[in-house]
């Protein structure tokens, strides 16, 4: 960000148009009654989002907030298998899935549900690893040590938290260059059979690290969709209309997408709508 608002100084864009404040959590604090903010827009976690809630609600500020996620993608019997397995590499390892609308979670029908896992490791094991510089590498480093070390932790927590879950590919540990020992760096890692209250169903790990689920049908998918206390977005992959209306309808999500890893929307659309 800050070389982005210096390139922007570069090519003569006006003084205060952006802005880069650098600071902890305190810092957002002071705008709930700066005078001069009509409003703010917020991607962060769940907390964040409340606090940040509750400071404009006392300032009469304007607000467009979204929380935490732990986006669900949802494969049908019909589904076009190479269309979901390229989105969901770009979904749930892009950017090592920190982003907000990685995705997180895969279910899929008991038709599909095995070649789905299948498909989805062996694309995971292709994921090269290291130097984001190197043009051949596909997914870098997370953002810190504690960022890393916290989707170890959550292997080893789903699975004591275990119910039939089991991890079927561990790349936790990937082999790299000795320049790049010390970075931030793990790889694909998949759970199967993870249950709706196993920890790494219910929290927002940001990393690349995914459960998958097996699900009935699509009304059990949005159901469990719906049970979770995360709504940040669900993408459904199928050739049926009528399943991709029923889960754009029925499903309590910001954002839906249908055929797409990432349901992030055009400029124009608000960001964040039902």
């Amino acid at each position: 960000m800050q070389l982005i608002c210096e390139i922007f100084m570069e090519i003569g864009l006006p003084a205060g148009v952006v802005n880069v404040v650098h600071g902890n959590r305190d810092i957002p604090g002071s705008w709930y009654e700066d005078p001069r903010m009509a409003g703010v827009c917020l991607v962060g976690s769940t907390p964040t989002a409340k606090a940040m809630a509750a400071g404009c609600a006392k300032g009469a500020k304007r607000s467009m907030l979204l929380g935490g996620a732990k986006n669900l993608l949802l494969v049908m019997e019909d589904s076009n298998m190479d269309v979901f397995i390229n989105n969901f590499l770009n979904s749930c390892y892009g950017s090592a899935g920190q982003r907000c609308l990685a995705g997180s979670i895969v279910a899929a029908v008991p038709e599909v549900y095995e070649e789905v896992l299948e498909r989805m490791i062996e694309a995971s094991k292709t994921v090269k690893v290291g130097d984001a510089f190197d043009p051949d590498v596909y997914m870098g480093p997370l953002i810190s040590r504690k960022a890393a070390d916290n989707v170890l932790n959550y292997v080893d927590i789903a699975l004591r938290h275990g119910q039939g879950c089991k991890l079927v590919l561990d790349r936790r540990r990937v082999d790299l260059p000795e320049k790049n020992k010390n970075g931030f760096f793990v790889g694909p890692c998949i759970i199967r059979d993870v249950t709706p209250c196993n920890p790494l169903f219910t929290t927002e790990v940001f990393g690349p690290l995914v459960a998958t689920i097996k699900v009935a049908d699509i009304h059990d998918a949005i159901e469990l969709v719906n049970s979770s206390e995360y709504g940040n977005g669900a993408c459904i992959f199928t050739q049926n209309m009528h399943y991709a209306e029923v889960f754009s309808r029925d499903t309590d999500v910001g954002m839906v997408g249908v055929n797409v890893g990432i349901c992030a929307p055009h400029p124009y659309v608000p960001f964040g709508g039902i």
